[in-house]
């Protein structure tokens, strides 16, 4: 009797220890990266104010309180009539946390006719979430006068 209960102990302990030490699969997250106002057309001297924001969704549900990293860079042109040069300047890495419904605030930077601009979000993930990036482009259009405007632009029509 007392090999019979040794038996079933040891059995029981080869059972369970690998359960013990099991690793479970961190929940799926996606998170989403939006410009505001994003790609629009503006005219030569004009500028604009872009502002990141977005969504870091876990299992289904908005994940508060997570960290998430918006980085990029902006190119810009002196000349658009052939013969400029274009730069490309970093956008300085920046953090915003998750509000209880997982939205976040990215950080914001101007931009003028001509540039664009390549965005990144990342949430790093932990042991209870993935890892999850998401990332959107950003051009300022041109907008270029017609010819009418242009030759009438200040013409007196009374006469």
């Amino acid at each position: 009797m007392v090999l019979t209960i040794v038996g079933i102990m040891t059995l029981c302990l080869a059972v369970t220890k690998p359960i013990a030490n099991h690793a479970f699969a961190a929940t799926g997250c996606s998170l989403t990266l939006k410009a505001d106002p994003g790609t629009v057309g503006l005219s030569k001297g004009e500028s604009i104010e872009q502002k990141l924001s977005g969504t870091l969704t876990c299992g289904g549900t908005g994940l508060g309180g997570a960290t998430i990293t918006s980085s990029g860079k902006v190119s810009s042109c002196s000349s658009f009539e052939g013969g400029g040069s274009c730069t490309a300047a970093a956008l300085r890495p920046a953090g915003s946390v998750t509000d209880s419904s997982g939205n976040y605030q990215g950080p914001s930077f101007v931009m003028h006719p001509g540039d664009s601009a390549d965005v990144r979000a990342d949430y790093r993930g932990d042991s209870e979430h993935s890892a999850a990036a998401a990332s959107t482009s950003i051009n300022i259009h041109i907008n270029i006068p017609s010819v009418t405007e242009e030759l009438f632009r200040g013409s007196d029509f009374t006469h």
